[in-house]
């Protein structure tokens, strides 16, 4: 299992306007889950998400980043 830090930080890398890890962009782990909860607040929008935990692992290691990419930013703008 990643570091909530590292997936901040990937967010961010991949989604600059979510703003900062711990200031805007907050990542936890749900054990019951088996995912990732990621919240944003940047600017007037708030947003919720989960990533699924075998997803992250795969983008974390420099695989199919595109495909978490694509359903992080999808959920999040689905939010605004």
């Amino acid at each position: 299992m990643d570091d909530r830090i590292d997936i901040c930080r990937k967010l961010t890398e991949m989604m600059p306007e979510l703003g900062g890890c711990g200031v805007d962009l907050h990542v936890t782990h749900d054990d019951a889950l088996k995912a990732w909860r990621v919240t944003y607040n940047a600017g007037n929008e708030r947003g919720l998400t989960f990533l699924d935990d075998e997803d992250v692992d795969r983008c974390m290691v420099g695989k199919e980043c595109l495909s978490l990419g694509l359903m992080a930013r999808e959920q999040l703008v689905a939010g605004s």
